[in-house]
Order: C-alpha cells, then structure tokens, then sequence
C-alpha cells in the first residue's frame, strides 16, 4: 500500500514539474517574442495587411534543367475577419545546367482565396497569349485550406510577429539557443496545423532573422528554411523587406527539386479598408 501512494506521488510531482517546465517555456518565449515586437514597433495588433511586390522563383530538378519564375505579387489579409487572397503572376523561363534562362513564351496568374467555408486556387495559364489546359491534382477543399491557412501563417509571421489561423490552444515554447561565429539567436517554436515552425530572433536586436519546418504531404516532403533581412521601415514599423525561402522537396517517385523563392517587398499597407469584393 505504502509503496503504492509513493509511486501515486512521484507521478503527481513529476507532473507538475513537466506542467512548470513547459510554463516556463511559454513564459521565455512570450518574453522573446514581446522583445522582437518592440525592437521593430510591432507591438499593436494589426485588423488587416497587404504586401505587394517582386518575386524570383527557381526550381531545380533532377536533370539539371531549372524553372524560373519571374513576376509580382499582391497578397491581402483580413487578420480580424480571417480572410485571406493571394495574387500572383509570373512569366516561365528555363535554364539547363545553370545556363541563361530562356523565355518559354508562358504566363501564369494564380487567384487564391480563403473566406469561411470559401476556398479556392485558380491559374490562368498561358503561352504566347494563348490559353493552356493543364491536367493539374484537384486537392480536397479541406487539404486547400489547409495549405492557403498554412500559406497565410507563413507570409503574415514577419510582419506581425503573430500567428494567424492559430487554434486557441496553440502557444509559442522556447526552444533553446542557436550560435554561430558572430551571432547568438533565441529560438521559439510553434506547431499549427500540423506542423512545428522554429523562428530564430538575434538576441542583439531582436530581430526575426530565420524559420525552419519540415511537413510532409501524400506524395512528398518539404524541408524549409525561410531567411529574413534588409529591414526597413514603412508607417512606423521596421519589416524584413527580402524574404528568401529554400525548400528541399522529395517526391514519392525518389526524385527530388529544390525550390529558392525571393521575396522583395515594395509596399504594405497596415490596417487598410478592404472591398468586399477582394474575398470572394
């Protein structure tokens, strides 16, 4: 019976001392994350958000033949009524064995949507002007939005050092300390729908200057790293203005590509007034 209540008693303390480890982890975290907040006067939560501006966008495959995207952007967030439209466009070229890119004569324009119950991708893809019909995968509305949720996370975080689409029970933890030659960054993690983000924040500045995530779908998986620089201000707030992302990408076929996206922001609009029309 004694040793009973004993083992009853060393489960009860070392679930709490489980419970008052992760809340101090919680707690460094907020602490790192209201330190970035004010270093960049991101303090004040935001009701919406549009980015727009330049994207390069290389993807390398296995035969040594690359795709490149060239285009702009305009992204729109309802960050209150959780709204979110993507808009791209970009003209395709190729290059073989790191060769100069060649035109390949096509464009294409994507329309992303998430409203709701609303969800939608559509392309418009055309060459020399005329439109092409492309046998593309129809995902699931439920795999759509989550991939646009996933999307909206992704694009908002460094303005707004926030989680947008986090589920209540989703909270930042600390998760250690990265060092290099010349720099010290505190690490905080998230996991929101289903994947476990890592932001790195210099301990100098505390500046965002690093994510990475791994996630796995049907047919691949995706290693990311997402890097953060050139700050400048636009109405009061310091932003990273270069967004570089590179993914690794292993399909099910054994075949592999690596994705590098530069992101240059141009302009960004706090709280704008949005139409009603942009989400639909």
């Amino acid at each position: 019976m004694k040793s009973a209540v004993f083992v009853a008693l060393f489960l009860t303390l070392g679930s709490l001392s489980t419970f008052a480890q992760a809340n101090d982890q919680r707690t460094r975290a907020k602490s790192i994350l209201d330190a970035a907040r004010q270093s960049v006067q991101a303090s004040r939560q935001l009701d919406g958000l549009v980015v727009t501006g330049s994207i390069l966008r290389i993807t390398k495959l296995d035969n040594g033949t690359a795709v490149v995207d060239t285009g702009e952007f305009e992204d729109s967030f309802d960050l209150k009524g959780q709204r979110v439209k993507l808009k791209e466009t970009v003209d395709q070229g190729t290059s073989k064995l790191n060769g100069p890119v060649e035109s390949s004569g096509i464009r294409i324009s994507t329309n992303e949507l998430v409203n709701g119950t609303l969800a939608y991708s559509n392309s418009d893809v055309r060459k020399e002007g005329v439109k092409l019909v492309l046998p593309l995968g129809t995902p699931t509305r439920e795999e759509l939005e989550s991939s646009l949720k996933g999307k909206a996370f992704l694009r908002t975080f460094p303005f707004v050092l926030r989680v947008f689409y986090a589920a209540p029970s989703e909270d930042f933890t600390f998760g250690g300390i990265a060092e290099s030659k010349d720099q010290r960054a505190d690490i905080v993690t998230i996991t929101t729908q289903g994947i476990k983000y890592l932001y790195y924040f210099d301990q100098r500045t505390h500046q965002l200057l690093m994510m990475t995530c791994e996630f796995a779908e049907k047919t691949r998986s995706t290693s990311v790293k997402q890097y953060f620089s050139n700050y400048k201000e636009f109405d009061g707030r310091l932003v990273p203005t270069t967004i570089k992302m590179e993914s690794q990408i292993s399909l099910t076929d054994n075949s592999h590509r690596t994705v590098t996206e530069t992101y240059e922001i141009k302009d960004l609009k706090f709280d704008p007034v949005f139409k009603t029309s942009i989400f639909k």
